[in-house]
Formats: structure tokens, sequence, C-alpha cells
């Protein structure tokens, strides 16, 4: 049970914090909702938060420099913060931005998370307001649309996960998050942390890191009845566009991509991102939106381009900066000294009506914003604004264990047909393993089936040309076609390559190498 002296402890800390970052909303300011010009969507808006720890990974040591066990939670800890479509509420106050920058968790055990948290906030607005605290002030009683803790609308909705930059916060889209969420989305998102610290680096481990908090998310949200769990969405900013994209690699319920100027375009982060243990240019195969400034001498799509199985959306805007894809510089107050110009304000409308348009055509398969994505309406700038063009996906083979099982199902045909033509369009792809097509051809065999066992193996000998086994196994198969010729020609072949094969051992060579001339012998050549 709570005691009185404990809450009284609780509000004095939570008085603390808000003195450091002086919040000084007033209720009047309540009623301004900034969405740089843009309709808010048919729902209300609701945010909540909720904590666990990760349980599965350490974020804090066991034991000091002298071996001394440390106190308290070791557990990598997580915030989800959710926003959500909610009931409209018009005499409920909405948040504040100081809010976002302290949410004020549910379980008080992570206040002193937070606190850090919300310091380095502090930290990073002054960097990107050149040290200018009145500036961050203002900033703090921006108000916005959310109202916490309201009554949720009747669900359930796509869910969007959404990756932050590792330099920045949950607060660097909020707008966007708050507009998809008005217009029928749950979005979450988590705080960038580091693998082992707050202080992240954008290092492999710490995108590593990152990717597996989107993980987390989308475990702890798994039973939210508010949620369409079949209707997924990765979205994300800078480093967090790539992350976005590395999680829909490894996970393929994500049916759609969108990233903003993220780091897989960036030339100097190109190989770390290739080098990712799950990067896998032909396990990216949902739609991608990509949205981007170009950087001279740092902007590189190569590998957006090579996502040839990917249907690519992409969106260069013209006339800003990388940090204008954040809302930092769109949320000032009315009376603020320092405004955004029209350009950032076009372009940020811009950038979330797209990110929209784009989830609502993947997502739910509204033909209106796929025609409005296929081609961007003149309100949005027009040519001299934005350059955007579709970039279609090849078609996706199957999958080695898709073919397998397509073969199992006795689908021979088939899978002969997808065999043809994939390997036009890829002459390098493989299809199936050695081993495993092996297998399908003898069970096939045993069944009567040799039409079907030798159009097996001749698959088999052709994707493994120097693989004396599988030419052993063809004149197995054509042996029971009572084809004797092609028979004796598999069993030359054995011989011919039986020297250079490496992948088998020696009693297997020797049994090889007897069982084809004996075969020679046998056929009487």
């Amino acid at each position: 049970m709570t005691t009185s002296l404990t809450k009284c402890c609780r509000h004095l800390r939570i008085a603390v914090v808000a003195a450091v970052v002086l919040i000084v909303a007033a209720d009047a300011a309540r009623s301004q909702q900034p969405l740089a010009g843009l309709a808010p969507g048919p729902y209300g808006v609701g945010f909540r938060t909720q904590e666990s720890y990760d349980y599965s990974r350490a974020f804090r040591p066991k034991k000091n420099y002298f071996g001394e066990l440390l106190p308290g939670e070791r557990a990598r800890p997580m915030q989800i913060c959710v926003w959500y479509p909610a009931q409209p509420a018009a005499d409920q106050y909405t948040m504040t931005y100081s809010e976002y920058a302290f949410p004020y968790p549910e379980d008080e055990r992570f206040i002193d998370f937070l606190s850090n948290i919300q310091n380095r906030e502090n930290g990073l607005l002054l960097r990107l307001f050149n040290n200018d605290g009145g500036r961050v002030l203002e900033l703090m009683s921006v108000p916005l649309q959310a109202v916490r803790n309201a009554p949720p609308a009747s669900g359930p909705f796509p869910l969007i996960i959404y990756h932050p930059h590792w330099q920045t916060g949950i607060t660097e889209n909020i707008i966007l998050c708050e507009y998809l969420a008005g217009c029928g989305y749950v979005v979450a998102t988590t705080h960038p942390l580091s693998t082992h610290s707050l202080a992240t680096t954008g290092s492999a481990s710490d995108l590593e890191s990152m990717v597996r908090d989107k993980e987390f998310i989308l475990s702890e949200l798994r039973g939210d009845t508010l949620i369409d769990h079949d209707k997924l969405g990765v979205l994300g900013t800078g480093s967090g566009g790539t992350t976005a994209l590395l999680l829909q690699m490894r996970n393929s319920d994500v049916e759609a991509v969108a990233a903003l100027v993220g780091t897989f375009a960036d030339h100097a982060q190109l190989e770390q991102v290739r080098h990712n243990p799950y990067y896998d240019s032909a396990g990216a195969l949902v739609p991608l939106l990509h949205l981007y400034c170009p950087v001279e001498g740092a902007t590189d799509l190569s590998l957006f381009t090579s996502l040839k199985y990917t249907p690519r959306y992409s969106t260069e805007i013209k006339g800003v900066q990388p940090q204008d894809f954040s809302n930092y510089e769109i949320l000032s107050p009315s009376d603020s000294s320092v405004t955004p110009t029209e350009v950032q304000v076009r372009a940020y409308r811009a950038i979330c009506r797209m990110v929209r348009a784009f989830f609502d055509a993947e997502l739910k398969g509204d033909q209106q914003a796929q025609a409005f994505l296929n081609s961007p309406p003149a309100d949005l700038g027009g040519p001299e604004f934005l350059a955007h063009q579709f970039l279609p996906g090849q078609d996706v083979p199957p999958t080695q264990q898709q073919f397998v099982d397509i073969i199992s199902n006795n689908q021979v045909g088939v899978a002969i047909e997808l065999y043809e033509k994939f390997r036009k369009q890829d002459p390098d792809l493989i299809l199936f393993p050695e081993a495993a097509m092996n297998v399908l051809g003898y069970r096939f065999l045993q069944r009567g089936s040799a039409d079907d066992a030798v159009a097996l193996f001749k698959l088999n000998a052709e994707c493994y040309p120097r693989s004396a086994n599988v030419w052993d196994s063809l004149a197995d198969g054509y042996l029971g076609q009572g084809d004797n010729q092609h028979a004796l020609e598999c069993y030359r072949r054995v011989l011919e390559v039986l020297p250079g094969d490496t992948n088998i051992g020696e009693d297997l060579k020797t049994t090889l190498r007897n069982n084809a001339e004996q075969g020679i012998q046998r056929l009487g050549q």
C-alpha cells in the first residue's frame, strides 16, 4: 500500500523534475493545437504509457569494479509510449510538450530513469536551438493534440511501430504520431537507448539493441484488443528508418515500411547497414516509402535501389535540411519570436500527408490513398517542391522452404515453372538446397513417379553441376525410366566431377566412384 509520506515524496520529486524543465504552460494555451496545417483525422487522440523490464537483457552491471553486488534493477527499462484513436473529449486538457519530455510513468520505479531521459531531452533541445534556453522554455508550453489516458475509440486499428533517430527521443515526431493516431492508427515507440546506457552512439550494437526494443513492443502489445495484429507497419527517422527496414527483414509480419531521411541512404552508413547480421536485401519484400532531401557528398541511394523485390516510393523534398523531417522547428508557440519558415511548414505537412497516404494504401487498402501516393496532388507543393517516383519490385521468388513445400505437395510442374521463371530473372538464384532436392527426387522415385524424380534430379544437377552425388542420383532416375543411355552419360559425369568435389568425404567418393564404374560396365560400354 502507498503511504501518505510516499505520495508526498512522489509529488515533491515530480515538482523537482518540472522545475528542471521550467514548465510554464497556461491553460489558455492548451486550446491551441499545432498541426502544421494538417486537417485532423476523424478520431480524438489518446496517449498512454506502460512500463516493464526486459529481463532477457541486462542494462546495468551486476557488480562494481570491486566485485560488490550493486543494488537496484539491472534489467533493461522499457517505457512503451502509445498514441491511439480516442473518443472525442472536448472538455479535457490536451498534453503539452513538457509532458512528452517527461512522460510520467504508470510504474513509479521508472521515475529516476525518465528524469534522466528528460535531462537528455533538454540537452538535445539546447543543442538544436544554439543554447537558447528561452526558446526551450517556450517549447515546453506548446499544446498538442493528445489527451492522457483518454477513452479509446472502438477498434481494432493497425499498429505502427515508430523508430526514433538514435540522437533524439519520442518527441522527434509528436505531430506525425498524433496525426496518425487521429487517422485511425495505434502508434507505439520507446526511448532510444544504447546497449547499456542512455548515451546512444549509433554503433552496430546500439542499432541492434534498438531493433530489439521494437520487437519487445510487439511482444508486450500482443494482447491489446485495440490493435489489429494482422496490420503492422514500421516508421522511422534517420537511423530509425534503418532499424525499421532491418526489423522488416527479420519479421515477415511487417506489411509496410516508411523512412524519413533513413541512414541507409547515407554513404557513410551503408557498410554498417549491409554488414548487419540480419541485413538481407532478398528479405525486403514489402512496400517502402523513403522521403529525403539530398545532401551533397552524403546521399547515396544505391542500397535503396538494390532492394529489387521491394515496391519503392522515393520522394525527394527540396529546399529543406535533414532536421526538417522532425517537428522541432515546427513546434513554436504562436507568439514566439522564432517561427518556422513557410518551406519548413509545407515540407513537414507534405511528409505527414505522404506517410498517412502510404499506410492508408498499404495497411487499409484505401484506393484514394493509393491514387494520392501514385501522383501527389499539387497542393503538396508541385514539381518545384517534390520529386516523387515509384520503382516497382520484381516478382518475389519462393523461399527455399516454400519451394520445397510446393514439391512436397505434388506440384512438381508448378515448381519447375517457378524455377524457370526466376532463374531467367536471376541466373544466380538458388531456390533449394541440394540435399533437400535429392531427398525429394528419391521420394518420387520410390513412389513409381520416375518422370517427376528425373525432373527434380535435373534441377539439382543444373544448380549444383560440380556435385558428383547429384549426377549419381540423376543416373538412378534415368534407370527408373528405363533410359540407359542417359544413365550412362550421368555415370561418366560422376567420374569427371568427382576429383574436384570438395563437399563430400573420401568414403562417399569411393562409393560413388565404384557405383559409377559398375554402372558403366553393367550398361555394356
